[in-house]
């Protein structure tokens, strides 16, 4: 799980106005200024409370009018709606969906639904890209990570366990409970749970730890063990800068370096069983 530079904000009034017009510029839905400033404080103090539940979020001071216009205008940010850029630009915050690290960004998850606050419909700082599968599997999770506020998030907990059971690598994705508090492990834990992260990881591991096979082997003729742990030391260090210390290609590495029966020709076993 990677945390994300919470997006501009700047134009957040814009993307309202926008959403409360055809494309033609009539209006669809009449803001007053007085309503705008109510808009403004609810985005600040999201900003201040840094994502958390809070009921001046659910935006009593508004009309029900306006609250459900706010809410129904999360279609302009579809992919042809008015607000389409925005939404590109939300997607482009990442490359890779920031829960799983597998897939491409693809959809915006709201992390207060916007069924409940609807205020933020349209809030950019709301709005988290992620993948289809990762969205889907945990919709109905709440007190998940916030992406662009828990600073949590930088503290390193993934982790990958390796071994060598006979000629097969045995691999294993997990929450540590090192450098977190039990709260926060137990809610990262749910969250891996939920999206069934450690299952879609070895399908992956398999593809990706191939593309590293003649590298390995060359590494190993001519410095033995000590040069394949050294190169998987330097791809961890690689990783680190290229994905963030909780990405599962870095765990994965971190933890193969430490694999002494990999290292040692382990991975030619390895690799011969991907061999169809």
């Amino acid at each position: 799980m990677k945390k994300l530079i919470p997006p501009s904000n700047t134009d957040w009034e814009k993307h309202i106005k926008t959403a409360f017009t055809y494309k033609d510029n009539t209006i669809k839905f009449t803001i007053t200024d007085d309503e705008l400033k109510i808009i403004s404080t609810i985005y600040n103090k999201y900003h201040t409370e840094k994502g958390k539940e809070c009921d001046e979020f659910k935006s009593t001071l508004l009309s029900d009018e306006l609250n459900n216009a706010l809410e129904v205008s999360y279609n302009e940010i579809q992919e042809k709606g008015r607000l389409s850029k925005l939404r590109e630009q939300l997607l482009l915050s990442a490359n890779r969906c920031p829960f799983c690290g597998i897939s491409a960004t693809e959809e915006l998850d709201h992390h207060l639904p916007k069924s409940v606050y609807k205020s933020l419909g349209i809030f950019s700082r709301n709005l988290v890209p992620s993948c289809h599968k990762c969205n889907n599997k945990k919709r109905t999770l709440v007190g998940i990570p916030h992406i662009y506020y828990d600073e949590y998030l930088d503290n390193h907990f993934f982790i990958a366990v390796t071994k060598m059971v006979g000629n097969a690598l045995v691999i294993k994705y997990e929450i540590s409970e090192d450098n977190i508090t039990k709260e926060q492990f137990k809610t990262l834990s749910l969250v891996f749970e939920r999206i069934n992260l450690n299952n879609r990881l070895l399908k992956e591991t398999n593809t990706f730890l191939s593309s590293f096979s003649i590298s390995i082997e060359e590494k190993f003729d001519n410095f033995s063990e000590k040069g394949v742990k050294e190169y998987l030391l330097k791809l961890y260090q690689q990783f680190i800068n290229d994905f963030g210390i909780n990405d599962w290609r870095t765990a994965l590495m971190q933890s193969l370096a430490n694999c002494d029966d990999f290292c040692n020709g382990g991975f030619k076993d390895y690799y011969q069983s991907l061999t169809p």
